[in-house]
């Protein structure tokens, strides 16, 4: 079972400014005295008695984006109390960027998150991935040396199927399902290459991203992200119309 939280924001932002976004968020939880577990998960790296150190999972618990011109926050299982508490504590409504008071007003007030009772279903979906980053820009070389489109999509389809088991298997899905995760890639939409940052201030990297149509035997939640970014954007998952029953 998944329990995922999606909150939109009347805050306008570009996606150059996702990281910025995301260091002024967890910076609000620090002034606020959050504990050490709540902050984990919200950065997604272990804390200390306020002090940041290692990454603690694959698979962030709270995103943040930017989506029709808008800041939003995308929260899955241990990251939706901890967002809910901020906005349940008023925290919302002292958020800083750039220096300056920007309160926060969210476009709706969620009081509880959407659960996705059963992932793994006999049916299959379809599904746009939007910026996907399968690969950093250092990790990318197996894929531009595939000698042809075919090896290509083959090296595609596996990054797909083991980020999509990897990913749930974090999240707390079992792995008997896990196994009869099936994926397949059915049409890269388009190509792009883009730049991002992962720390406000820092510098920017440059990699390729794809947008893919895909499907699926997992009825993936609204929002949900794969590839590599995930904290900040990248990846997200955009349920099409159609579906089949599983055969075989």
């Amino acid at each position: 079972m998944l329990n995922y939280l999606h909150l939109y924001f009347s805050l306008k932002i570009n996606p150059t400014q996702i990281a910025d976004f995301r260091g002024a968020f967890i910076s609000l939880a620090m002034r606020s005295n959050m504990d050490d577990v709540a902050l984990s998960y919200l950065d997604n790296r272990q804390y200390n008695n306020g002090e940041a150190g290692a990454l603690i999972t694959r698979y962030p618990r709270v995103q943040f984006r930017v989506e029709n011109g808008c800041a939003t926050i995308w929260a899955i299982n241990e990251g939706v109390p901890v967002i809910q508490q901020m906005i349940q504590d008023g925290l919302l409504e002292l958020f800083e960027m750039y220096g300056a008071k920007i309160p926060l007003e969210p476009a709706t007030w969620p009081k509880a998150g959407n659960v996705v009772p059963k992932v793994i279903t006999k049916k299959i979906y379809t599904y746009r991935l939007a910026y996907y980053m399968p690969f950093d820009h250092r990790s990318d070389h197996e894929y531009h040396a595939a000698p042809t489109m075919t090896d290509k999509i083959r090296i595609l389809d596996h990054a797909l199927t083991s980020g999509l088991a990897i990913s749930l298997s974090e999240l707390g899905i079992g792995e008997s399902d896990v196994k009869k995760i099936r994926v397949q890639m059915l049409d890269i939409i388009k190509t792009d290459t883009l730049s991002y940052k992962v720390k406000a201030g820092s510098d920017r990297n440059y990699t390729k991203v794809y947008d893919l149509l895909i499907s699926t035997n997992v009825l993936i939640p609204d929002g949900y992200s794969l590839g590599r970014r995930k904290a900040y954007g990248f990846g997200v998952c955009i349920r099409m119309d159609s579906e089949s029953s599983l055969k075989g």
